[in-house]
């Protein structure tokens, strides 16, 4: 018999992709815009997200903390980067990105000198 195949490509890749592109834009995007940009329902995203085992708050966690790594890599300092990732405080950031990476962004920029 014939066998049915799908062969839809990853949301995975163009979801960080649009995460980032807006991160550059200095905004912290959010789940409905990301699904109206790929012509989506928040449902339909959210359910191939999670059926590539992901969760668009996670993507977006992930982009994001590694934007500050760049940025922190950059010379940025933690108020810089924080701000430009939308974040209300240095405090959010660092506790984001020691739950991301295991180690605080002070410990981070530490061990790039």
């Amino acid at each position: 018999g014939e066998v049915a195949v799908s062969f839809r490509s990853s949301m995975v890749p163009r979801v960080c992709d649009l995460v980032v592109d807006s991160l550059h834009q200095g905004h912290f995007v959010s789940l409905t815009e990301v699904a109206e940009q790929l012509n989506l329902s928040v449902s339909t995203l959210s359910r191939r997200l999670a059926d590539e085992g992901h969760s668009f708050s996670q993507l977006r966690r992930l982009m994001s903390m590694s934007e500050g790594a760049i940025r922190l890599n950059e010379g940025s300092s933690m108020l810089e980067v924080s701000d430009s990732l939308g974040l209300k405080n240095q405090s959010t950031f660092s506790r984001m990105f020691a739950s991301q990476f295991g180690l605080s962004p002070r410990r981070f920029v530490s061990l790039l000198d």
